[in-house]
Order: structure tokens, then C-alpha cells, then sequence
């Protein structure tokens, strides 16, 4: 197999690696660490299982892994406080040039469609992309903010930065990087 074009990563719950990657056949393909920490060979490591990414609600045995429309992705892992775990978000561009989400919440969770596909963002064709978690305490309070945010390059050919409010709102897209 060639070397894939764009790699990403995410910390997954329970401290595991998980890789990302679009294989030569456009499909997104995982490689989740099967251990917390990284060993030389000679002690029996690294350990990884390849797993594929399937569009939700599909038949595993009878339909082919999720396609990217590009090879770039972006991967984030944050603490969710509501839910009390850790959340995975992976940002790839589909095959009509929409720039989407795909989550799991914990590590038994399975996989979903993000909010952020209701938005139907045009991107650039072979947009570079890069994602992001934010966080700050709301002043006079003690709660942390969080937000999530996702850089590519829209239709009108400028970076943009689409952001969510993790627990409070809806996506802002399209908003041009000044």
C-alpha cells in the first residue's frame, strides 16, 4: 500500500491513540492503539487494529467504508463534561465537496453524523483542513466554555473557520479568517 497523502490523530477515551487516514480507494481507515503507551517492537509493540469508518445506519457486511472526497483530515478528542467522557470528532471532506463531522462519545459509543453536516459547507476541491478545541472559564463563574473549531478553505477560495459551542449551540460556518 502507497503511504497515504494526510495522517491526523485524535487521543481516544481511554488515553489510546486513534490514527486517521484516507487509503488509496478514498475510503477513511483507523488504526486504534491497543495500548496507553508505545513500546519498542522488541517488547511486543506498537500494537494497532485497523478498523474502517462506515456511514451510520449501514449494513458493515454489505456496504463499502465511509469515502473522502480528498485525502486531508482533521481529528480532535476533548473531555465532554455533560457526558462525562471523552468525545472524537473527525472533519474530512465528502465526495461533493462538503465539509463534514463524524463522532463517537466514549469508548464504547459508535459512530454518528456531527451537526456540523446540517450546515452543507461548500469547500475548496483538496482543501487542506485543521481542527481545534478551545477552551476558556466564563468570567464570573466557574464554568469552562468549550469550542470547537474547524479551518478550511471555502468556495470563495479564503480560509474560513467553521466553530460550535460544545453543549450550548449550533455551528457558525463560512466565516471568513480576517
Amino acid at each position: 500500500m502507497p503511504p497515504p497523502r494526510s495522517i491526523t490523530t485524535a487521543v481516544a477515551d481511554g488515553a489510546q491513540s486513534a490514527v486517521f487516514f484516507v487509503n488509496e480507494d478514498n475510503n477513511i481507515v483507523i488504526y486504534r492503539s491497543q495500548e496507553l503507551f508505545e513500546r519498542p517492537k522488541a517488547q511486543g509493540g506498537p500494537k494497532y487494529v485497523e478498523e474502517f469508518v462506515y456511514p451510520v445506519g449501514v449494513d458493515k457486511r454489505k456496504s463499502p467504508p465511509l469515502s473522502a472526497g480528498g485525502k486531508d483530515l482533521a481529528a480532535i478528542s476533548y473531555y465532554d463534561d455533560v457526558g462525562q467522557q471523552i468525545s472524537t470528532r473527525l472533519y474530512y471532506v465528502d465526495t461533493n465537496n462538503i465539509l463534514s463531522e463524524y463522532c463517537k462519545d466514549g469508548s464504547q459509543g459508535q459512530w454518528y453524523d456531527g451537526a456540523l453536516n446540517n450546515k452543507r459547507v461548500e469547500v475548496l476541491p483538496g482543501t487542506p483542513l485543521a481542527a481545534g478545541e478551545e477552551f476558556r472559564t466564563e468570567p464570573g463563574t466557574n464554568l469552562d466554555i468549550k469550542q470547537l473549531k474547524v479551518y478550511y478553505f471555502g468556495k470563495n477560495e479564503r480560509a474560513n473557520v467553521a466553530w460550535a459551542t460544545i453543549n450550548k449551540g449550533d455551528w457558525q460556518v463560512n466565516k471568513e479568517i480576517q
